[in-house]
């Protein structure tokens, strides 16, 4: 594994010296604030989510009963 990962390293570097404008890409405002946008999406999925399924469960409960 040691060995595939060193290889997996020179060919990346390889790769990085055959097209160096790859790694000069500026990383602005935009950039930040597109990942902090898809962040909080996708906390708001996660809570809305969690509150339809706890909705869901409650009323599938109360269907048999259980409440």
């Amino acid at each position: 594994m040691y060995k595939q990962i060193r290889k997996d390293r020179k060919v990346n570097q390889v790769r990085n010296e055959e097209n160096p404008s790859k790694l000069d890409e500026p990383v602005n405002a935009w950039f930040y604030s597109k990942n902090v946008l898809i962040l909080l999406i996708g906390l708001a999925f996660i809570v809305f989510g969690s509150r339809w399924m706890v909705d869901s469960a409650v009323e599938i409960a109360g269907i048999f009963g259980i409440l």
